[in-house]
Parts: C-alpha cells; sequence; structure tokens
C-alpha cells in the first residue's frame, strides 16, 4: 500500500511535489513521511498562485515571481518573493512630458525611415512630379508633428497615401 506525501519548501514552505510512500515492510500500516512534507491533500491552485503549507494547513498565495512590478519611483522591479509585492505596483508610472516627447520622436523617425528614407534612389528618379511633391509633403508634415498644437499628449501622424 502507498501513501501520499506532499512536499514543500523548508523555508518557504511552498508546494514542491508529491511523492508515492510505501507502507513499512516490518510495521504494519506506518509510513515513513519524508522531512518538510505532510499527509494533507493539496489544495486545487490556480494560475498565478502557489500554495504554501505553514503550521497545520494549506494556504493559497498569488506568485508573481519572475514579473516585473514598478516602484514609488518608476522603476521597474523583478518580484522575486511569493505573495503581493508591498511597496510596488503593476501599473507603469505615467510618461513625463519629455519622455512621452521622446516617444513621439522615435515614431517620427521611425515612420520617416520607413515610408521616405527608404524608398530607392531609381524607384524615386521614376516617380511623377506629383509623387515628388506627395511625398515631400508627407515628409515635413512628420518632420512638423513636434509642432502641432497638442504635442507631446496628442499628437496626428500624417498618412502617405497611395
Amino acid at each position: 500500500m502507498t501513501k501520499t506525501a506532499y512536499l514543500y519548501d523548508e523555508k518557504t514552505g511552498e508546494f514542491l511535489h508529491s511523492v508515492e510512500v510505501h507502507e513499512c515492510p516490518v510495521v504494519a500500516g506506518d509510513y515513513h513521511k519524508p522531512a518538510c512534507s505532510t499527509w494533507q491533500e493539496l489544495p486545487l491552485v490556480a494560475g498565478g498562485e502557489v500554495a504554501i503549507f505553514a503550521g497545520d494547513k494549506w494556504s493559497i498565495k498569488p506568485d508573481y515571481r519572475g514579473e516585473f512590478w514598478y516602484d514609488a519611483d518608476g522603476a521597474k522591479v523583478e518580484v522575486t518573493k511569493i505573495g503581493t509585492p508591498e511597496g510596488l505596483t503593476e501599473v507603469p508610472p505615467p510618461l513625463t512630458a519629455a519622455q512621452l516627447a521622446a516617444s513621439v520622436r522615435a515614431e517620427r523617425d521611425r515612420l520617416l525611415a520607413v515610408n521616405v528614407d527608404s524608398i530607392n534612389p531609381v524607384r524615386y528618379a521614376a516617380m511623377s512630379k506629383a509623387q515628388h511633391v506627395k511625398i515631400g509633403a508627407y515628409r515635413q508634415a512628420l518632420l512638423d508633428v513636434t509642432n502641432q498644437k497638442g504635442f507631446p499628449h496628442d499628437v496626428t501622424y500624417p498618412i502617405l497615401e497611395g
């Protein structure tokens, strides 16, 4: 006969794994329980949770280990302990005006690189005067994004038609 023992971490109480323990061949009905284990059945645990054995019972705690949360200064911090992190939040801090402006400029520069700067010179030479004007106007509109009234909080990026 066997019994299931549920092993847990000696320091954290976190469930590690279960093991089948065989009945002692010398003493009927006697099972040698491994260290840091219990006979109590493990509770159902959902994703993002972990079973913890403390005292004489299981409890379920949230498990955010490996995730990145933010401290009061907005710095990214990796969660390394079981439970809800104290002094941290999952919500990133809002961008400062300077960070938002840098983000808008980066997107503008990306659009320039993809839609204008990447045009092959041979292809550009084969375009009509109207296409040259359209590309030039689009390029200038992208450069002027930082001059929009709502910059950096409310900007509209131009769209290159055709």
